[in-house]
């Protein structure tokens, strides 16, 4: 099968005029198949352990809680693979690439989320330690609104930013339009096929 077959472009319902775009679903399962998007995405999964997580070329089995930035237009999936858990639980927050200006961004109290913004095109998955203390903060922020539920995503991208122990996920940043010619990723792909 074809590379470029297997991976979705996903248009996210995310209006020019919006912010960001919060979900907050309790699942049996994943079947959402691998995607990409222009939007960065912050993923928060409960309850999830032995998920198979696929972001870029990284591919691991995930703890209980897991939480990882997808930067833009980065190939990621989240697959059922080994969990048995049917009460997961899992918020995405996406938001646009140019949200926050490169005048906002330069200013010296954002260069913590500027060189966040920069990593994520490898995806970050940030420590259990950091998950657990965002934990409640992220499940709540799905019923705010307005000036309030901005605020509390931008307080979280922050605490996000300057959180230790921060992990790269992908050894390369992927263009969907470079797949058809990456050895590696083909390679990575055809051992997802068959395993």
């Amino acid at each position: 099968m074809d590379i470029l077959n297997k991976i979705h472009r996903e248009i996210v319902p995310l209006s020019p005029e919006d912010s960001f775009l919060v979900e907050d679903r309790t699942k049996e399962y994943f079947d959402y198949p691998m995607h990409f998007h222009p939007e960065l995405e912050l993923n928060f999964v409960l309850n999830g352990k032995n998920v198979r997580r696929m972001v870029g070329d990284s591919i691991e089995k995930i703890d209980d809680i897991d939480l990882v930035l997808v930067g833009t237009n980065l190939h990621h999936v989240w697959e059922q693979h080994e969990c048995t858990n049917k009460e997961i639980r899992e918020v995405t927050i996406q938001f646009h690439n140019d949200l926050f200006s490169d005048a906002f961004l330069d200013r010296s109290v954002m260069r913590p989320i500027k060189e966040m913004l920069e990593h994520s095109s490898h995806g970050i998955l940030f420590s259990r330690e950091t998950s657990m203390a965002l934990n409640e903060r992220i499940l709540k922020v799905s019923k705010m609104e307005g000036m309030d539920n901005f605020m509390e995503i931008f307080s979280i991208l922050y605490d996000l930013a300057i959180s230790r122990n921060q992990r790269l996920l992908s050894t390369l940043s992927v263009k969907p339009m470079n797949f058809e010619n990456s050895k590696k990723i083909k390679l990575l792909y055809d051992y997802v096929q068959k395993n």
